[in-house]
């Protein structure tokens, strides 16, 4: 509940059945008692349970893989039929999603804390591109180099000729280090700055559609409204 451009809790889940079926019925249940409207957009932690209910209570899918289908392809500038278009936007919670990869396995055990920073930094260029091209292309391949090649340092090739020096190139995995270090420097992508810019973008839409849109923020156990 939104008073004074304040948030408050409405309603809380008070259940220890939080699968899919049972947030589901409870988020229908919940907009019927209080005659709300469904919501345009709702932000969410990343509880596939959750994110399933809330496409099938507040979107015209039925399916999560369905909705998921039809914003890539719109992502992808495939398909633009207005009919198609969700009737809900279900984000995940930025800050969330990076807590999420700062607690991946081999980067919590990696004895580099540069390391962890590096794919953090690297995962929100990721959140802030514009088009698959650049994802694929600059951050994608770069991220998957690093991450499967096991050695670092330069490349040495042992010369034929007749001076018997060897001759050292950059390897790959420099390579790539260098070009996500670099884009990280060029747009400034530090892990604050992408949440702050989505914090930024939330107040954006609610000052621009306040009338006409429903903003919710929800995870597995609250939910505003």
């Amino acid at each position: 509940m939104k008073i004074n451009n304040q948030s408050y809790t409405a309603l809380s889940m008070l259940s220890g059945q939080h699968d899919n079926v049972s947030i589901f019925l409870w988020l229908k249940g919940w907009l019927r008692s209080a005659n709300f409207t469904p919501p345009k957009v709702v932000i969410s932690d990343q509880s596939l349970a959750l994110m399933s209910a809330l496409v099938q209570s507040f979107t015209q899918y039925n399916f999560f893989e369905k909705y998921l289908n039809i914003c890539f392809s719109i992502f992808k500038e495939k398909n633009n039929s207005e009919q198609k278009i969700p009737t809900c936007f279900i984000r995940n919670d930025v800050s969330n999603f990076v807590h999420l990869v700062s607690q991946w396995q081999p980067l919590k055990t990696s004895k580099y804390p540069r390391t962890k920073q590096l794919f953090c930094r690297a995962m929100c260029l990721l959140i802030s591109c514009k088009n698959m091209d650049e994802a694929k292309k600059k951050i994608l391949e770069a991220i998957f180099v690093i991450a499967f090649i096991k050695y670092d340092g330069p490349c040495i090739n042992t010369s034929n000729n007749d001076d018997d020096r060897d001759v050292q190139t950059e390897s790959a995995f420099a390579q790539s280090k260098k070009k996500l270090q670099s884009l990280i420097t060029l747009t400034s992508s530090t892990v604050d700055d992408i949440i702050n810019n989505f914090n930024k973008y939330d107040c954006e839409i609610l000052e621009s559609y306040y009338e006409e849109i429903h903003v919710v923020n929800v995870n597995v156990t609250s939910f505003k409204h």
